[in-house]
C-alpha cells in the first residue's frame, strides 16, 4: 500500500462530496441560499436531513469559488482547523494562501491564532476576488478556542466572502451581531423536509418506483420529509411489490425510522456483503488497499463499486473517487451492530486499523486506531516516533488528547515521552498539571542509578524546567534544580533544537524573547542558563543560541553597545552554519543596529545585505520583505527618503491596508513615511491599529515603538499634549524596562521633545529617567549642511520663484498655464522635498540652499 503524497494535508478533507448517483435538485431552497449573498448561513438540522447535499448542490450551481472542508472529531485541534481551512482557500482560490499562512500556524504558540487570522484575511483581500467557506459536519468541534478563532474571523472576512456552516446542533458561537444586521441566513429541520411535491418528484425521478399519490402523501407524513428516510426506504422498497404493508412498519421519530430502515437494508444484503461492512466501519475515511489489508480480501474495489452501484450509504471524497466513507448515520449503526453482538471484534478491528495505517505512512490514522483497540505498547510506539511531526505542526491540542488517552487505556510511556507531556502542558497554559508531573518526574530520576536513561531524564528535565521557569517567572525552584545537575550529561536533541522563531526580525518580539521584558533580574538569570548550559556542553544547541541573541538584544536596547558587540560573532556563525533563518536575520538586523549606533551607515547596510544573501540562498524568502522594511527604516532615519521610498513600494503595502501582527516591522516603516509626507492621518490610523495589536499580544517592545513613532507624528504636526500623551505610554513601559535605544535610535528629533517634556510639571515620575536617556544622546555636533534628498525639477523651480515673489496661488497659475488644483500640488510637492510646512518656512530654506538666486540674477 502507498502512503497518500500528502499523509498531513489531505486533499479528501477539503474536496466537495461527490453526489451520490442522481440527485434532486432543491431549487427553492437553493434559491434562498443565494439570496442576498449573506455573510453568514447556518444549515442546523438533525443527521441526515440533506445538509450536506444542499451545500454540495449549492456550491456545484455558484460561480464563485467555494473553499470546502469537512469536519470531524480530530479537527478539534485549533491549529489543525485552521491548517486546513487555509488549505481549502489556497485549493479554492489558486493564490499560494497556505504557503503564507503555514508558516505561522507552525509557529504556535508563539505566533497567537489571532495574528495568523489576520494575515488570511489579508490574504483574501489580495486575492480580488468573492468566494465562500464552507465548514461542513461543525457540530464535531467542541473546541471553545475555534469557536471563538472563527467568530472573530466572521466579524473581519472581507466584504464579499461568506461564511457556511453546517451541523446538527446550533452553532455555539455569538452570531448576534451578523443576525442584527441582516446579515444571517438561518436553515432548520423545517426548512430542510421535502414538501409532498419534492417527496413525489424524489420517488419518481431519483428513485424510479411507481408510487401512487396516496403512498407519497403516507410516505412524506412517516418520514417528516427527511432526507435520510427516503432514501432509506426507496432502498428497501425496491424489492417489493407491497407498498402498502411496508409502509404500515414506519413509527416515531427520526432514529426509530433510521433503525428500522437500516435494517430493512442491511438484512437484504449476502452475508458476504454485509461482513464487508462491518469490517470496514471504522474507517473514517478508506480505499481499496486499506480495506484489503483490513478484511483480508483481495476483491474490495469491486465490492465499493457495488455499493456505490447500489447507493448504499458510500460517499466518494474525490472526483476518481479512489478515497470513499460511509454515510455518518449507516457507520454508526453498523458500528453499533458489531458493538452489541461482538465489542471484542471492535476492538481487534481497530487494532488491524491501526497497523494498515502505520504501513500506509498515515499515523495520524494509525494512532488513532491504535488507541480505541486498547493497544498500549502500539499506541505508545507510534506516538513515540510520531510526536515530533506534530509539535512542528504545532497541533498541540491533539498530541494533549492522544496522552490523555494514552493514560486512560494504561499505557506506559517513555521519560522522553512523559517530559513531552509536561512540555505540551506548560506551551497550553496548564501550569499546575505540568508542575505535578514534573515534580512526579524528578522523584523517578532521583531514584535511578547512573545510566543514559537517567541522563536522558536528566537532560530533558533541565530544558522542561527551564520552559516552565520562563513562562510562569519561577525562575528561583528551576535554577535550584540546575545547581544538583554536577555531571555531565548529553543534551537531548528533540527538545534542545526547538526553532522558536519562524518570522520575526528581532527574538525579543517573540515569547521565548518574553515580547520585549527586560526586568531587572533578567540580566542574571540569563547568565545563570548560559553558565550552566556551557557547563554541560550544550553550546552548540539551538536553545542555548537563541538565549544569547534574546541577551543581545537585550543589551542593546539597554545602551551596552560593546557587551552587545562582544556576544554577536558566536551565534551568527552558529545560525550560518546550520541555516537557520530565525536566529541567523536577528543576529544581523541587530549588528546592523550596533553600527548604525556608531554612524557607520554603509557597514550596517551590509549587514543587512548579509541577511538577504542568507535567506535567499536558503530559500526562505519570506524573510525577504521583513529586511527591506527594516533597510527602508535605516534610510529614513539617514535622511535618504526617496531611496526609503522606493524600498517600501517593493513590499506590496498601502496606507489603506489593515496591517498584521507579524507584518508590523512593514507597516512601522511605512507609517514613518506617512510621517514625513505629513500624511498624519494615514500614519496614525496604521499605528493605531499596529499598538492594539501589540497589546493584544502583550508585547512590549512593540507597543514602546509605536507610542515613540506616535509622540513624534505629533509632535511633528504641533500637537504638544497628544505628543506627550503617547511619550508617557513609552515612557511607563521603558522606565519599568531599563529602555534607552527605543528613544535614542529617534535621533535630535526626540531629545527635543524629551527636553521640552522634561520641563513640564507632569514629567516628575519619569525625571530621573528622562535624564538618563538624554545623556545616552550623542553629543551635539556642529549641524550638517542640509542635503536636498529629491531635486526639484524644473517646473517645482518655477513654482518656488513665483512663490518668492509673493505671488499667489491664482497668479502662479495664470503665470504658468495651469490650474489652481496644480498648483497646490505642486507646492505639496516642493513643502515635501524641502521638509518645510508652509509658505514661510518654505522660501527660508530655498534661500538657505540658494534656490533662490536664479531670481537674484
Amino acid at each position: 500500500m502507498k502512503a497518500a503524497a500528502d499523509s498531513v494535508l489531505l486533499i479528501t478533507k477539503i474536496a466537495r462530496p461527490v453526489p451520490r448517483g442522481q440527485a434532486l435538485s432543491r431549487s427553492a431552497l437553493l434559491h434562498s441560499l443565494g439570496a442576498g449573498l449573506r455573510r453568514l448561513t447556518a444549515i442546523c438540522a438533525p443527521a441526515g436531513s440533506g445538509k450536506t447535499t444542499l451545500l454540495g448542490q449549492w456550491a456545484a450551481a455558484s460561480d464563485k469559488p467555494a473553499a470546502w472542508v469537512s469536519l470531524d472529531e480530530r479537527d478539534n485541534d485549533l491549529i489543525r482547523f485552521w491548517r486546513y481551512v487555509a488549505y481549502a482557500w489556497d485549493h479554492a482560490l489558486s493564490s499560494g494562501i497556505l504557503e503564507r499562512v503555514l508558516p505561522l500556524l507552525q509557529n504556535f504558540p508563539f505566533v497567537s491564532i489571532t495574528t495568523t487570522i489576520d494575515v488570511l484575511i489579508n490574504e483574501l483581500y489580495a486575492a480580488g476576488r468573492e468566494g465562500s467557506l464552507v465548514l461542513d459536519d461543525y457540530h464535531a468541534i467542541r473546541n471553545d478556542a475555534i469557536h471563538e478563532s472563527l467568530s472573530y474571523f466572521l466579524t473581519y472576512m472581507p466584504a464579499g466572502f461568506r461564511l457556511l456552516i453546517a451541523s446538527r446542533n446550533e452553532l455555539p458561537f455569538a452570531s448576534d451581531k451578523v443576525r442584527l444586521a441582516d446579515e444571517l441566513i438561518a436553515v432548520g429541520a423545517a426548512e430542510l423536509r421535502f414538501t409532498l411535491e419534492e417527496t413525489a418528484a424524489f420517488y419518481k425521478e431519483v428513485a424510479g418506483l411507481p408510487l401512487s399519490p396516496d403512498h407519497v402523501r403516507r410516505l412524506a407524513e412517516a418520514t417528516e420529509g427527511w432526507a435520510a428516510g427516503l432514501q432509506l426506504s426507496s432502498i428497501s422498497m425496491r424489492s417489493r411489490t407491497d407498498y402498502d404493508r411496508f409502509i404500515e412498519q414506519f413509527s416515531g421519530d427520526h432514529r426509530p425510522v433510521a433503525d428500522y430502515l437500516f435494517h430493512e437494508v442491511f438484512d437484504g444484503l449476502s452475508a458476504d456483503m454485509r461482513d464487508f461492512l462491518l469490517q470496514t466501519s471504522i474507517l473514517t475515511r478508506m480505499n481499496s488497499q486499506l480495506c484489503d489489508a483490513l478484511t483480508g480480501r483481495e476483491d474490495s474495489r469491486t465490492v465499493l463499486d457495488e455499493l456505490r452501484s447500489r447507493n448504499l450509504f458510500v460517499v466518494p471524497l474525490d472526483e476518481s473517487q479512489h478515497w470513499l466513507r460511509y454515510h455518518h448515520l449507516f457507520a454508526e449503526f453498523l458500528q453499533s451492530r458489531i458493538r452489541q453482538g461482538d465489542p471484542a471484534r471492535l476492538a481487534a478491528l481497530h487494532r488491524l486499523a491501526g497497523q494498515c495505517f502505520a504501513r500506509a505512512g498515515l499515523l495520524d490514522e494509525a494512532i488513532e486506531h491504535a488507541l480505541s483497540a486498547g493497544e498500549e505498547g502500539l499506541s505508545a510506539q507510534l506516538l513515540e516516533g510520531h510526536i515530533f511531526n506534530v509539535l512542528q505542526r504545532g497541533e498541540f491540542a491533539t498530541l494533549l488528547r492522544w496522552f490523555e488517552r494514552l493514560g486512560e487505556i494504561g499505557a506506559e510511556v517513555s521519560p522522553h515521552l512523559a517530559l513531552l507531556h509536561a512540555f505540551l502542558r506548560i506551551v497550553t497554559g496548564h501550569f499546575d498539571r505540568a508542575a505535578q508531573e514534573l515534580e512526579a518526574i524528578e522523584r523517578s530520576v532521583s531514584a535511578l542509578s547512573p545510566s543514559t536513561e537517567r541522563d536522558e531524564w536528566v537532560s530533558g528535565l533541565f530544558f522542561v524546567k527551564a520552559n516552565y521557569a520562563f513562562t510562569t517567572g519561577d525562575y528561583a525552584t528551576w535554577i535550584e534544580y540546575a545547581d544538583k545537575i554536577t555531571e555531565s550529561i548529553p543534551r537531548n536533541p528533540v527538545f534542545y533544537n526547538l526553532n522558536y522563531n519562524t518570522n520575526e526580525p528581532f527574538v525579543r518580539r517573540t515569547a521565548f524573547g518574553l515580547k520585549g521584558s527586560l526586568f531587572p533580574d533578567l540580566e542574571e538569570l540569563t547568565r545563570t542558563i548560559i553558565g550552566i548550559l556551557r557547563k554541560h556542553g550544550w553550546q552548540d544547541s539551538l536553545f542555548y543560541h537563541y538565549i544569547i541573541q534574546s541577551l543581545i538584544e537585550g543589551y542593546y536596547e539597554w545602551n551596552r553597545i560593546a557587551e552587545c558587540e562582544e556576544l554577536l560573532p558566536e551565534t551568527e556563525r552558529m545560525a550560518r552554519g546550520n541555516r537557520i533563518a530565525g536566529l541567523f536575520v536577528p543576529n544581523r538586523l541587530a549588528c546592523a543596529r550596533v553600527l548604525f549606533a556608531r554612524g557607520e551607515a554603509d557597514a550596517a547596510d551590509e549587514a543587512i545585505d548579509e541577511a538577504i544573501r542568507f535567506v535567499q540562498q536558503i530559500g526562505e524568502q519570506r524573510w525577504l520583505s521583513t529586511l527591506r522594511a527594516f533597510r527602508a527604516r535605516l534610510l529614513l532615519q539617514w535622511g535618504r527618503n526617496a531611496e526609503a521610498k522606493e524600498l517600501i513600494g517593493m513590499l506590496g503595502i498601502a496606507a489603506s491596508d489593515r496591517p498584521t501582527f507579524h507584518k508590523h516591522t512593514e507597516y512601522a516603516v511605512l507609517a514613518r513615511l506617512l510621517g514625513e509626507e505629513r500624511r498624519y492621518g494615514e500614519a496614525q490610523r496604521l499605528l493605531e491599529i499596529l499598538k492594539s495589536q501589540g497589546q493584544r499580544e502583550q508585547c512590549l517592545v512593540s507597543i514602546v515603538e509605536v507610542s515613540v513613532q506616535q509622540a513624534l507624528l505629533e509632535s511633528g504636526r504641533g500637537n504638544a499634549p497628544a505628543a506627550y500623551g503617547y511619550l508617557e505610554e513609552a515612557l511607563e513601559i521603558g522606565q519599568g524596562n531599563g529602555y534607552v535605544r527605543s528613544f535614542v535610535d529617534e535621533g535630535p528629533g526626540m531629545r527635543r521633545l524629551l527636553e521640552r517634556y522634561a520641563a513640564l510639571e507632569r514629567s516628575a515620575p519619569y525625571a530621573a529617567y528622562i535624564d538618563g536617556l538624554l545623556a545616552a544622546f550623542p553629543a551635539e555636533t556642529e549641524p550638517r549642511p542640509f542635503v536636498l534628498p529629491d531635486p526639484l525639477t524644473p517646473k517645482e523651480l518655477e513654482v518656488l520663484l513665483w512663490l518668492g515673489r509673493g505671488a499667489t496661488n491664482r497668479d502662479i497659475a495664470m503665470a504658468l498655464d495651469l490650474k489652481v488644483g496644480s498648483v497646490k500640488v505642486y507646492l505639496n510637492r516642493i513643502f515635501g522635498k524641502l521638509g518645510v510646512s508652509s509658505r514661510t518656512q518654505a522660501l527660508l530654506k530655498a534661500q538657505e540652499l540658494g534656490l533662490l538666486a536664479r531670481e537674484r540674477d
